[in-house]
């Protein structure tokens, strides 16, 4: 049987082979060192070198008295330093009997003793490391700055070129360095350095290496410069890796980051370097901070290339901070992570770890960037902890540099603190999960107390980096007097980084003086302060934000940032003109930075909502992760009713951003966009209801109510209500739910309590004193009463009022729905939903000319367009039997004037969503001859006439939407598809590349690019389009596609998750879940091949022939022959005269042979 179907798949040219990709080990984890260097670590090492040594073993004792008697020395006489740099001499390799190499040893250890006036301690060992590492493991045993080895000529001496030496140089303890802003985690020395080419005069130019490294770690970089420059220029043998790596450090911190990345360049050619990798990680830091970003991805490559799947823990930071940069918080975090995991035990007191599991020393500000990276990621916990971690660390690391720098190094560290732990305040309380800022714009007004708290925070982060400035700045000019110009300017260019992030401090001062504006409201200024303010114009509210934002813009002329935020303060106090200056001179600036145009919708929206929503539309063109206008334009489209765009706005939301909190707002639009909506809405709350989110049991219990399920109403409730206490914030909500249910269930008096119980809880709680007032409708006393009541809780709330208004009309208690938009227009005269709200009111009653008046006062304070406004005028007229004028006004709503092509473009989508085209097509027409600049209007005729069969004409009108405007990513692509459609290859091409220029993440156009990849047989740059398709958006073809040209190369493995994927996004996707099977047969996974067959085959009308044949083929092979055969029966049935009834008479024969 199966060498019968082998012949049959065979025939039919089903070429499918599996793959396995081959197991890669895990990289290796680097492991921190412990780095203890005390001078009796030194003398306890060298005594139990003695331990074993023949030569000394006889002394023991002796020696073991003078450990003890030296041990004390530290503590008995108080000249003798802490601070010496350690260096260990061994026994050097000759092929003698070691007497040349165990005297040269000795001689060279009083050479540098010598030498170094007292600054390094120089002593010998007792026998020479076999290699690097086991040098390296002496030295981190004895808590030794170097281990020097090596070879030596025989008969050779100190004063011959006799001497070819290596040296571990791991410097521990207190190092200048480790004060200088962006060293600490990100330049990683190499341990192990051939010094030499031939051999060299070791007693000359080994002391003076050593002198200069320890000059370099006591941050004498003058003289440690010097010495290495010197030594450069006059001894040609010495390789040049250690020299200029140390020469590349200084460098980089003077701020000279060109010479910087030469040295590093020079070390890098050392034929005889040990460890590039390292190498290349300090050179593309060095290029990080020289702006040479390119330059920087390039040396870090080489870094992992080199590292050839081993870690390093400076990369992972280096990488880190280059996904911050590129505003990628995510990839940030899991290159921290793999530096110190979640889990990661970072207590104190010590500063290194014990455990062995961690890539770096857990250095505070490793930990503040991690804190940093968790809040810009969302994970607000995790930034807490590490920043905890990060202040406890704080206030302990200064001993890790010198003592003249102690100061400077807590001090810097301290304002970094203070610093993220205002910003982390500030995204705690919105729960951010991506921009401070963006979330700062879509959150409702902060409690003063957490913005003075951030505010308070942030003002002492910046006294810190002043003090910092001042500190460095002092310690320039000192240097500079005593003649150590590098050290001085070290310590400018520290400043000058210092002033970096004051400038980053300042600014998120004025972005919490904002939100605290923002917070209490314009105040304006009493008595003399006022008269004052009157006489100088100086003297409003927002002139403290000003007068920061405009030093910024004098500073930073080409950033439109101070410009929007001026523009956000100004509409806060109430100066929308103002406003809407600083936010087009925003745009003019940053044309494709989505804040201004935020900023002018939100200036817009009290007089045009409808200017205000395209606005709105235009920041989410230019990015779609843009979401405070997502949110915003989902708030207005609510208000407006306009259901889809509410409940679009709002799933983006929940997917992009997803909470409790858009989950909730999700299902409130869709609880009120009707019936439809209910069965999503349901989905969306029940796994939060199951947790008993109290918000989710309300929200539940409304969405039951509104769709008849009284029963199941009062299960979600009485579970609200068992979790809830009385007094908490809640409650009265759950009350009120629970006498609405009352009052469906025709229990009024019971009904009636329960609002009286919310009531008590909360007195102004409106929606029961609205249900008061209308379960008492037929006693006017009491229903006026409450509905009195309801307008007093929130007559100081324009919004409020036109809820409430809203509600009273939905319970046709007109008049006082008057009155409620009456308050709304007086507390708000400039908002024209409320003028809109009162003609409603009017017209019902029937109050005509006063709802004309209320009507067209909405439209004029609207600039003229208020359709619905429009639609009233029109109701008024048919009132009046002026059909003639009712009809005007309907078509008023369409055609607002010769410019208003949205109108048009309206009627026109409305006839395409009937699938009329010819008529939409003349709707389209129309719109851009009323507004020949609509670049919509040319995007939308281009579509019709696409559909309409006319490529050509298509491609002219997509070319005059990008001709009107140039960054219109969708005509591009439109363009493209009518260029395919006239084989126009060269040029679709060009406008795919135009349409991905101006939108990266867009997938369609990726998608339509790999489809014309593949059209031309370019397989590998298909799947590189389709990987670009499937990376930025959630569209299934792009799977499909690439996993049909994976399985013809093979690949199926790679095919399968494709066409999984494919189907989880496209459930019905027949196409998909036929090759599906195929893989799952080609892998001999009958079942499942099956499975996927079956689906293909409900879900194409023709029955799937080809599927269903296949589905016979595996049934056969799964033992299961009935089945089979009924779908051979079934393909020779529908697909009669088809190659597949062909086959499926031949397998059936088969079967029953």
């Amino acid at each position: 049987m199966r060498t019968r179907i082998a012949r049959q798949l065979a025939r039919l040219r089903s070429r499918v082979a599996d793959q396995d990709a081959p197991a890669t080990p895990p990289p290796s984890s680097g492991a921190p060192r412990q780095r203890a260097r005390r001078r009796r670590d030194v003398l306890i090492g060298q005594v139990q070198e003695a331990v074993y040594s023949p030569r000394v073993r006889i002394g023991l004792v002796a020696a073991l008295m003078a450990l003890l008697s030296l041990l004390l020395l530290p503590r008995l006489l108080p000249g003798i330093s802490t601070e010496e740099f350690t260096v260990l001499v061994a026994p050097f390799r000759s092929s003698d009997d070691g007497r040349t190499g165990a005297a040269v040893a000795e001689d060279l250890a009083r050479a540098i003793n010598a030498a170094s006036e007292g600054r390094i301690v120089a002593q010998v060992l007792g026998a020479p490391p076999e290699n690097a590492a086991a040098a390296l493991a002496v030295a981190e045993q004895r808590g030794a700055d170097a281990v020097i080895w090596g070879e030596v000529t025989p008969g050779g001496m100190l004063d011959q070129e006799s001497l070819l030496p290596e040296i571990v140089y791991r410097p521990t303890g207190s190092l200048a360095a480790n004060a200088w802003e962006g060293y600490v985690a990100r330049f990683a020395l190499p341990d192990h350095y051939i010094l030499a080419s031939r051999p060299i005069v070791g007693g000359v130019v080994v002391p003076q290496l050593i002198t200069a490294l320890a000059d370099y770690g006591a941050g004498q970089v003058d003289r440690a410069l010097y010495t290495l420059d010197s030594l450069i220029a006059q001894e040609p043998a010495l390789l040049p890796a250690l020299p200029n790596v140390v020469r590349g450090n200084i460098l980089w911190a003077r701020g000279e980051y060109r010479a910087a990345a030469e040295a590093y360049r020079r070390a890098i050619a050392d034929s005889r370097a040990t460890d590039t990798a390292r190498l290349y990680n300090n050179l593309g830091a060095i290029l990080q901070d020289a702006g040479d970003a390119a330059g920087a991805r390039e040396a870090f490559n080489q870094t992992i290339l080199l590292l050839d799947g081993r870690d390093l823990g400076e990369l992972r930071y280096n990488l880190a901070l280059e996904s911050l940069r590129a505003g990628d918080a995510a990839a940030a975090v899991q290159s921290l992570e793999a530096i110190i995991p979640p889990d990661a035990n970072l207590q104190m007191p010590q500063l290194v770890p014990s455990s062995e599991t961690l890539l770096l020393r857990p250095s505070a500000q490793l930990l503040l960037t991690m804190s940093q990276a968790y809040r810009l990621n969302g994970q607000l916990d995790m930034a807490a902890e590490r920043l905890s971690n990060a202040a406890e660390r704080a206030a302990a690391e200064d001993v890790l540099t010198v003592p003249e720098l102690r100061d400077l190094l807590a001090t810097r560290l301290r304002s970094g603190v203070m610093q993220e732990r205002a910003l982390l305040t500030l995204a705690r309380q919105v729960g951010a999960s991506g921009p401070l800022i963006w979330e700062l714009q879509a959150a409702p007004p902060l409690p003063a107390t957490v913005i003075d708290s951030s505010s308070d925070q942030i003002e002492s982060a910046i006294a810190q980096s002043e003090q910092l400035i001042a500190l460095w700045s002092r310690r320039s000019a000192a240097e500079d007097a005593a003649g150590r110009n590098i050290a001085g300017r070290i310590a400018v260019t520290q400043a000058q980084r210092i002033g970096d992030v004051l400038a980053e401090q300042r600014r998120w001062k004025t972005v919490v003086d904002i939100e605290l504006l923002q917070t209490r409201g314009p105040r304006p200024r009493q008595g003399l302060d006022a008269l004052w303010a009157l006489l100088t114009g100086a003297g409003t509210p927002v002139t403290p934000i000003a007068e920061q934002l405009q030093a910024r813009m004098a500073a930073e002329p080409d950033n439109h940032e101070p410009r929007f935020l001026l523009g956000d303060a100004l509409v806060i106090a109430g100066d929308p003109a103002a406003a809407i200056e600083q936010y087009e001179a925003a745009a003019r600036l940053a044309p494709e930075a989505p804040e201004p145009p935020y900023g002018l919708a939100l200036a817009a929206l009290p007089q045009d909502p409808a200017r205000a929503r395209e606005l709105l539309q235009r920041s989410i063109e230019l990015n779609d992760a843009y979401f405070p206008a997502h949110q915003r334009l989902a708030e207005l489209a609510e208000q407006q009713h306009d259901w889809p765009t509410a409940i679009a706005e709002r799933r983006w939301l929940h997917q992009h951003r997803p909470s409790d909190a858009t989950a909730l707002a999700l299902a409130t639009t869709l609880r009120l966009s009707g019936p439809t909506g209910y069965a999503e809405a349901e989905r969306v709350l029940l796994p939060l209801a199951n947790r008993n989110n109290v918000g989710a049991l309300i929200e539940l219990a409304e969405l039951y109510r509104a769709s008849g399920d009284l029963q199941a109403t009062r299960t979600v409730l009485e579970r609200a209500e068992r979790v809830t206490p009385r007094g908490a914030e809640r409650y009265p909500d759950i009350a009120y739910e629970m006498g609405r249910l009352l009052v469906a269930e025709e229990n009024i008096a019971e009904a009636e309590i329960q609002f009286e119980a919310a009531l008590s809880a909360d007195p102004r709680h409106i929606p029961s004193l609205l249900a008061l007032a209308q379960i008492n409708r037929n006693n006017p006393q009491v229903a006026t009463r409450n509905y009195r009541a309801a307008l007093d809780a929130g007559e100081d709330n324009p919004e409020t009022l036109r809820q409430i208004g809203q509600m009273l009309l939905a319970y046709r208690e007109d008049e006082l729905a008057a009155t409620a938009f009456e308050r709304a227009v007086s507390v708000d005269p400039s908002d024209p939903s409320s003028h809109y709200g009162l003609a409603l009111a009017r017209l019902r009653l029937n109050q005509l000319d006063a709802t004309q008046q209320e009507a067209t006062r909405a439209i004029e304070l609207a600039g003229g367009a208020y359709p619905a406004a429009q639609v009233v005028l029109g109701d008024v007229a048919l009132h009046r039997g002026d059909i003639a004028t009712a009809v005007e006004q309907y078509n008023a709503a369409l055609r607002q004037n010769d410019s208003l092509a949205t109108a048009y473009i309206g009627l026109g989508r409305a006839a395409a969503a009937e699938n009329r085209w010819s008529v939409a097509l003349g709707h389209f027409r129309n719109a851009t001859l009323r507004d020949p600049q609509s670049a919509e209007a040319h995007l939308w005729l281009g579509e019709a006439l696409l559909r309409e069969g006319d490529p050509q004409a298509a491609a002219n009108a997509y070319a005059d939407a990008t001709g009107l405007r140039e960054d219109y990513a969708e005509a591009y692509l439109g363009l493209a598809q009518a260029q395919i459609q006239l084989n126009q290859i060269a040029q679709a091409e060009e406008s795919l590349r135009r349409a991905l220029e101006r939108r990266p993440d867009y997938p369609e156009a990726y998608l339509v690019q790999g489809r014309l990849y593949e059209q031309q047989g370019l397989e590998e740059r298909a799947l590189e389009a389709y990987g670009q398709a499937i990376r930025v958006g959630d569209l299934a073809e792009p799977h499909f596609r690439r996993a049909i040209i994976r399985i013809r190369s093979g690949r199926l493995e790679d095919a399968r998750g494709d066409l999984e994927d494919a189907v989880r996004l496209q459930p019905v996707f027949p196409e998909a879940h036929y090759w599906l099977g195929r893989v799952h047969f080609a892998q001999s996974q009958y079942n499942d091949a099956i499975e996927h067959f079956r689906l293909a085959v409900s879900q194409q009308d023709d029955g799937y022939p080809e599927a269903r044949y296949y589905q016979g083929l595996a049934e056969e092979l799964a033992g299961r022959p009935a089945e089979a055969a009924a779908s051979y029966q079934a393909v020779i049935e529908k697909g009669a005269g088809s190659i597949w009834a062909s086959e499926a008479r031949e397998a059936l024969a088969g079967l029953d042979n």
